[in-house]
């Protein structure tokens, strides 16, 4: 049988923005001028690539890059009805910091889209059979890593959090003083405005706080998951090569320390929520601020699992580099 050569074709992406949008957000962002604007083009991506014309044609790869980032289009739909909630009670300063956070949102789920796109044709023009998935997951589950300073997913937030609710103690301890003084007119007035100005100091701090943790946080969890199921991917494909099965097992002696880190994302994103309700409350009282200082403090030990995920991921990068060399 003769062999059939390749044949140069284009892949082409070309997706509307809108794709996976539910109607209420596609209404939502046609409200405002800048998210109007974001989402009114497409999501594009190409590349010319050699392939087997028995297996690809440009319409194949077109549908198979559109399959391969509708996940990240709905995570795009997702981000945008969260901030879409956000929007209802802003004002227009905080809905000019709303509109940065969707730009900033959107610019990186396209990235990794194009990433992802990148990869995959890399793998497909390849053609490595059985190890190609192995070699493409563990390339994008150490590539989602690298773009996330793990180690410091916790301590920025938290030290801003920490901070946030001290002075905000502070500020209410002294408010509360003035505010007993009610024959004192300008003494109480007074107290009235520290209150006030504390409260929404605090509220503005954390909420910041929230929004970094919201984006590396959840970038982190993500990729570390995605590390995660890669290494079962890889166990349970029977023809992988040998070295790129012990990959899959340096993965899962990472497992408890990666569980770890997953678990506590979540809870301090839980925590965060919970802190921001009750600094919210107009009734919140100066003895109600060291519970949440001490919920904060409990954190200081989660730190640690963000290094040592830092530390297993730089040494299965370094194992990865070698068994990519020798299956290319």
């Amino acid at each position: 049988m003769a062999t059939v050569g390749k044949k140069k074709m284009k892949a082409v992406l070309k997706v509307k923005t809108t794709k996976e949008l539910h109607k209420k957000v596609q209404a939502w962002v046609n409200t405002d001028p800048g998210l109007k604007k974001l989402f009114s083009g497409y999501i594009e991506y190409s590349e010319d690539i050699e392939l087997d014309p028995r297996k690809w044609n440009p319409g194949t790869l077109s549908k198979a890059l559109f399959a391969l980032i509708r996940y990240e289009l709905k995570l795009l739909d997702m981000s945008a009805s969260e901030i879409m909630k956000d929007w209802e009670k802003a004002d227009d300063k905080k809905k000019k910091d709303l509109v940065k956070r969707m730009t900033k949102s959107y610019n990186d789920l396209v990235k990794q889209m194009q990433d992802k796109c990148s990869l995959a044709l890399e793998e497909v023009a390849a053609d490595k059979g059985d190890n190609k998935k192995g070699l493409r997951d563990g390339k994008a589950a150490l590539k989602r890593l690298s773009d996330v300073n793990v180690d410091k997913v916790f301590s920025t937030p938290r030290t801003i959090v920490m901070n946030a609710l001290m002075k905000l103690d502070a500020d209410l301890d002294d408010a509360e003083d003035m505010l007993s003084d009610e024959e004192n007119a300008k003494r109480y007035n007074d107290g009235k405005a520290l209150r006030e100005k504390a409260i929404k100091t605090a509220q503005k701090l954390i909420v910041g706080a929230s929004t970094v943790f919201d984006g590396d946080g959840k970038d982190a969890g993500a990729a570390v998951a995605y590390l995660t199921k890669t290494a079962i991917d890889i166990k349970n494909n029977k023809e992988a090569n040998a070295k790129l099965k012990e990959f899959g097992l340096m993965i899962e002696k990472c497992s408890k320390d990666l569980q770890r880190f997953t678990t506590n994302v979540v809870a301090f994103s839980k925590m965060l929520e919970d802190i921001k309700k009750s600094v919210a409350d107009k009734n919140i009282r100066s003895a109600f601020v060291p519970g949440l200082v001490k919920n904060v403090d409990a954190t200081k030990a989660w730190i640690k699992s963000g290094a040592k995920v830092q530390t297993d991921v730089q040494n299965l990068r370094k194992a990865f580099t070698k068994i990519e060399k020798e299956l290319k």
